[in-house]
């Protein structure tokens, strides 16, 4: 299985993947032109965890509904600590975890899971 992770912060893309199964490989993308060259090259994602506020190249709602309209097959996973943008992910759909460094290995493992 695939994800994608786009997250421009080291310590949340550690936080985001220290606990995940070895078996998971990571794409990583600190940003969204990186993040649009990783989904054209890699037809079989899952899941794309998106950042929702990606500072150098434009923000993670925007990639996230780009996401879901080119592949609504990828369940897009939202992490922010900005409520206005939590809320504007769930609008579209999106699984929400917390920005918060707990337990969020669990929580994506939670949603590998319930794929299977």
């Amino acid at each position: 299985m695939k994800i994608l992770l786009v997250e421009d912060s080291a310590l949340c893309r550690k936080a985001l993947t220290m606990d995940l199964p070895p078996d998971i490989e990571v794409i990583v993308a600190v940003n969204v032109v990186e993040a649009q060259k990783a989904l054209s090259e890699n037809k079989d994602i899952h899941i794309a965890i998106v950042d929702g506020t990606l500072i150098e190249t434009g923000d993670g709602v925007v990639l996230a509904k780009e996401i879901l309209k080119e592949f609504p097959e990828i369940i897009v996973v939202a992490n922010s600590t900005d409520a206005d943008l939590n809320k504007e992910f769930k609008s579209l759909g999106c699984v929400y975890i917390a920005k918060d460094g707990k337990h969020n290995g669990d929580h994506i493992k939670k949603i590998l899971d319930d794929m299977s």
